[in-house]
């Protein structure tokens, strides 16, 4: 119980103690304060400082928007020079796979030239042995009468197999 009213004794000190600093500080705000030439003056040049500081941000802006433009002037050539590039190499690629389905066309037209070709030589040996197989078996046929009537070539004829 003592503990709280000594708690309360210094809380209410306190209080009566803050009041009367801001009664005080409420006289001062009140009060006029003296404005001297001086006074004007300073204001003046703090005026004319501000002035000047705002034409220097001003002129730095400027200055920075032009370092911007010429940056985005730059960039945007460098994009176009890129753009330029990946377009000759796209151009270069369309070449080559161009050129590289000419060379699969001209393969496909040799190996056709080529089975043509195989084609030819075996029907013109078939073509120029069939007049020579026919001579062949007239021959052989006229040999085997032959043989009929002489005892020699028939011996000959059944050592070699053809009779």
């Amino acid at each position: 119980m003592n503990k709280r009213i000594a708690i309360l004794t210094v809380y209410v000190l306190l209080m009566s103690t803050f009041s009367g600093l801001a009664q005080v500080d409420d006289n001062r705000a009140n009060t006029p304060v003296p404005f001297t030439l001086a006074d004007r003056d300073r204001i003046l040049k703090v005026e004319s400082k501000v002035e000047m500081l705002n034409e220097r941000i001003s002129s730095f802006e400027k200055r920075v928007d032009e370092r911007f433009s010429a940056m985005q002037k730059n960039i945007d050539e460098r994009f176009d020079a890129q753009e330029r590039r990946f377009d000759a190499q796209d151009k270069r690629f369309d070449d080559i796979k161009s050129d590289i389905g000419n060379l699969y066309n001209l393969m496909i037209l040799l190996l056709g030239a080529m089975f043509t070709l195989f084609g030819f030589i075996l029907w013109d040996r078939k073509s120029t042995v069939r007049p020579v197989q026919r001579e062949q078996e007239k021959v052989i046929d006229a040999l085997r009468e032959l043989a009929k009537e002489d005892e020699k070539i028939a011996t000959i004829f059944h050592k070699a197999g053809i009779l």
